[in-house]
């Protein structure tokens, strides 16, 4: 028995030393689209307050337009932190909250996935620690459980990028998806240019998506939105651009979300999901990743909102934020 066991633990010991050294031989590429996460904590520890400070997936990484968004608040320096939702909101917001001095405003724009299976994040947060191995103090027991579920799936994903990368000599990222390509505020810029395909062909919601509604999602941001005023910082909540087409096929799951927070939820919420659609043309390449034409559209809107909120709050002082809920 002694023995079995004996070999049982040598065994054990094999395969994760086999899987640590994996993962060391196959690290993060330099000019990888996540290596963009370093840069953008670099700009949360030095960026001055104010600051205006969006959160949220790739969406907002494609889509925002910072130096637009800043030319319309001078008062505020503006922060994109998006990069993918597949991070999760919990981690995205606890990550933020570690940073902000009075006077920031965080603006909220989640993917709808962030209020289904990936609130906790998924096998991404693995490559984040990697990249800022310090950020782990932002991560939860509960994403530590998630993320050791999927840990057989990113132990995969390094064993193909070490075949293709080294063996194959084959690229796995697309092309334009570099850190390079983002720019001083955050913003990615790669994509455009580009041609754009049919988003109306990619739902919304993934087959294995939409199926894990996350009912304890308006606890935490409450919990967020009440730890942020006592810091001095405020925070409000804008549903994402998607196109007409995605909200009419998946118009319940949406619905849900919208009508989960509207009843409850401290932050104030500044638009409706019906409100925030396009036509598709104005999408690249994903369901919430904007071109040239669609940059141009979405920011517009955000500005319009914001000032809206903030002209309440410079004629209304409230310590209440839900009574500048905005609801069209």
């Amino acid at each position: 028995m002694a023995k079995l066991i004996l070999r049982l633990s040598i065994f054990i010991v094999l395969i994760v030393t086999t899987i640590l050294a994996l993962i060391l031989i196959s690290p993060p590429r330099a000019d990888s689209y996540l290596m963009a996460f370093k840069n953008k904590q670099k700009l949360l520890r030095e960026t001055p307050s104010p600051r205006m400070i969006f959160v949220g997936g790739s969406g907002l990484a494609y889509g925002l337009d910072s130096e637009m968004i800043g030319s319309h608040f001078e008062r505020y320096n503006v922060i994109n932190t998006g990069l993918a939702y597949k991070i999760g909101m919990r981690f995205m917001l606890e990550n933020v909250k570690t940073h902000l001095k009075p006077g920031d405003l965080v603006v909220l724009i989640p993917e709808y996935q962030l209020f289904y299976e990936y609130f906790d994040g998924s096998i991404t947060l693995f490559a984040i620690v990697e990249i800022e191995p310090d950020v782990v103090e932002s991560i939860s027991f509960s994403q530590v459980f998630s993320m050791l579920d999927e840990f057989p799936q990113y132990f995969q994903r390094h064993f193909n990028f070490l075949v293709n990368s080294t063996i194959l000599n084959k690229s796995m990222a697309l092309s334009y998806e570099k850190v390079s390509n983002f720019n001083r505020y955050g913003d990615f810029e790669g994509h455009l240019g580009l041609k754009s395909v049919d988003i109306t062909k990619i739902p919304l919601f993934a087959p294995d998506q939409g199926k894990e509604f996350d009912k304890d999602s308006k606890d935490y941001l409450n919990r967020f939105y009440g730890d942020i005023r006592e810091k001095g910082a405020d925070a409000v909540l804008i549903f994402p651009l998607i196109s007409g087409f995605h909200y009419r096929t998946h118009k319940e799951k949406i619905d849900l979300v919208y009508d989960f927070l509207k009843d409850g939820l401290n932050m104030p919420i500044l638009n409706t999901p019906q409100e925030f659609t396009a036509d598709s043309r104005l999408f690249f390449n994903q369901k919430y990743h904007m071109n040239i034409e669609g940059r141009k559209y979405y920011n517009p809107l955000i500005i319009n909102k914001l000032k809206l909120y903030l002209s309440k709050l410079d004629t209304q002082p409230a310590t209440d934020r839900t009574e500048l809920f905005i609801e069209n």
